[in-house]
């Protein structure tokens, strides 16, 4: 039998290895091995069909164009197959496979396209757009340093052209704006930045897109914590956490910039301080990534930062029973409403979970908006755009938990497509959280002036009723006389809502005047009819008459509490100097069952 009529063996070959400081692993022979043998267990099990790209290629080539045969792919088809994986890493999750599973087979296929690209860029270097999009901190200072006309010259057609045909940065990819400060100056000159561990329980890793496009998250990350109650720092120094360099397969920039993180972190590393990464992609890379990508040297320290890394929401969710937790008054989706996660860019819409805010912090996530839980690296380039950009948008059309006011995105890059496919708001659910917490304090504030207005009035009308009894002397029937105190004597505030409002003889007669004035009254008969009117409210002998104004700001509430002031006035009363109460009566003719006579603004 030749060697080509031998089944390929689903057992790890001679040149298997993950670890970049073995000298298997940068062995072209001892690739093509494992490429071969990995090819064949995938085209055997296709269980991750549904995940990204890679594997419906794969299936393709081998089933339509060799025949099965998965040897007989040439180069530049494997390198289709790799090129369109985008490291989300779901496929290593399900495969059963796996060396985290204690499989025999060792079969880890994000980390099979990671070596891969690794010899291919040391043998071929790094492409000029690779090289543009995989260094997040100098593309934002050049962007910078362009006083904002980078941000308008990625919105003009034109130039977007030109960038596909250069460099191949897709003229339809919505590119963030960079913003014209960086994070890292914010926290300086707002004394967030601390370089000693000192007091501190977290110290935050911003990411280069926090950094460079959108600080406003890394400031609402900080006021999330603050309103909890954690102290957390920020330092300065910090560098992308290397994924966009390690896509590429540029294995010498992603040490170096993991390198120069574990030297930033190392005093707070030491002193046990959790790290609060911003990014999802940005945690998995140092949690999984780190560990394994340093040399060996560098190994034991990157683990204990790798136990240290959290997502913002792992961190608050694991802190939500402690008593320093804030909650606000906001509430999650209502079932049925349920907010769906973000699918995979080209897995046809299919959805990678669905739930109120993950990890949600004692229900404080804001109403009416979702949840997206893709977590994967963004590619901006041309290869493999379209088909990614299809297959996200087409899962945020079809997401039937979409109907709020926005979205949430755990990755902040991907911010900018939601509006796009859904015309809605996205946000980080740290800044859906800070917005929480604001609407929160801004009613506590609102309630607070209330109660302070409402002692207030209550002081004053306590005050103004005791100047205005005072005045209530007279003939019978003649009506309260207004003494020097003039219009504060003749009302009487009772409460927040209630204030009495008394008449006599000249307040009658001004108010006559008003209406003549207003009405053209110059008939004997209108002017008469008008001053009878009036005079009602006055009172019959031994009465005091006089107005009850319901003063309710909301239309809501007072629709609500109409039918309690119509009804029949046995709470209301005034007490005589011989201590017996008379009670007070409405005007039968103003009040109806569910009504009382009134005037609304």
């Amino acid at each position: 039998m030749s060697q080509t009529d031998k089944p390929v063996s689903y057992q790890p070959t001679d040149g298997l290895s993950y670890d970049p400081d073995d000298a298997r692993y940068w062995d072209a022979a001892g690739l093509q091995k494992e490429v071969t043998r990995v090819f064949e267990v995938c085209h055997g099990c296709r269980m991750c069909f549904k995940y990204c790209d890679s594997f419906p290629v794969l299936f393709d080539l081998i089933d339509k164009r060799h025949d099965g045969d998965v040897r007989k792919l040439t180069a530049p088809e494997t390198d289709r197959v790799i090129d369109s994986c985008f490291q989300c890493k779901l496929c290593e999750v399900q495969c059963p496979y796996t060396p985290r599973d204690k499989h025999e087979y060792q079969l880890d296929f994000p980390k099979l396209v990671h070596r891969y690209k690794a010899q291919r860029t040391k043998a071929r270097g790094v492409p000029l757009r690779d090289r543009l999009l995989a260094n997040a901190d100098a593309a934002g200072t050049m962007a910078r340093l362009s006083f904002g006309m980078a941000n308008v010259m990625n919105r003009v057609t034109l130039v977007r052209a030109v960038m596909h045909a250069a460099v191949g940065i897709h003229k339809d990819k919505l590119l963030p704006d960079f913003a014209p400060t960086t994070f890292e100056k914010w926290a300086e000159r707002n004394a967030r930045v601390q370089p000693r561990p000192e007091g501190v329980e977290a110290v935050l890793f911003p990411t280069c897109y926090v950094q460079n496009n959108e600080p406003q998250i890394g400031r609402d990350t900080l006021e999330v914590m603050d309103r909890n109650q954690v102290k957390t720092a920020c330092v300065k120094g910090l560098q992308c956490c290397g994924m966009p360099a390690w896509e590429t397969g540029d294995i010498e920039t992603v040490r170096k910039q993991a390198a120069n993180n574990l030297k930033v972190l190392k005093p707070f590393v030491d002193a046990g301080v959790k790290v609060i990464a911003i990014n999802p992609t940005c945690a998995m890379m140092m949690r999984r990534e780190y560990p394994e990508l340093l040399p060996e040297a560098l190994r034991p320290e990157a683990r204990r930062l790798a136990e240290l890394v959290r997502d913002p929401s792992e961190f608050l969710w694991r802190s939500a029973t402690s008593p320093a937790s804030t909650p606000t008054s906001s509430r999650p989706p209502a079932a049925g409403r349920l907010p769906r996660a973000l699918p995979p860019a080209g897995a046809g819409g299919g959805l990678q979970g669905a739930g109120p805010l993950a990890e949600d912090p004692g229900r404080a996530a804001e109403a009416d908006h979702g949840v997206l839980r893709s977590r994967r690296h963004l590619r901006h380039e041309g290869r493999g755009f379209r088909e990614q950009h299809q297959g996200g948008a087409e899962g945020l059309r079809r997401d039937e938990g979409g109907e709020g006011r926005g979205v949430g995105h755990r990755l902040p890059a991907r911010g900018p497509a939601v509006p796009a496919a859904r015309g809605q708001e996205a946000l980080h659910p740290m800044s859906i959280l800070a917005r929480a917490y604001r609407r929160t304090a801004s009613r506590r504030r609102s309630r607070r002036e209330r109660r302070r207005r409402t002692e207030r009035r209550n002081e004053e009308g306590r005050a103004q009723r005791d100047r205005g009894l005072r005045d209530l002397r007279g003939a019978p029937g003649s009506g309260p006389r207004v003494g020097n105190e003039g219009e504060g004597a003749r009302r009487v505030h009772v409460g927040p809502h209630l204030t009495f409002l008394f008449e006599n003889h000249e307040t009658i007669h001004y108010q006559v005047q008003e209406m003549m004035r207003a009405e053209r009254m110059v008939k004997e008969a209108e002017i008469v009819h008008e001053m009878e009117t009036y005079n009602e409210l006055l009172g019959g002998p031994g009465e005091i008459g006089c107005s009850l104004l319901v003063e309710l700001d909301d239309p809501a509430e007072r629709a609500e509490e109409a039918h309690e002031v119509a009804r029949p006035a046995k709470h209301l009363y005034v007490t005589r100097a011989d201590g017996t109460k008379a009670y007070a009566r409405y005007d039968e003719r103003q009040v109806g069952d569910t009504r009382v006579s009134s005037v609304s603004t």
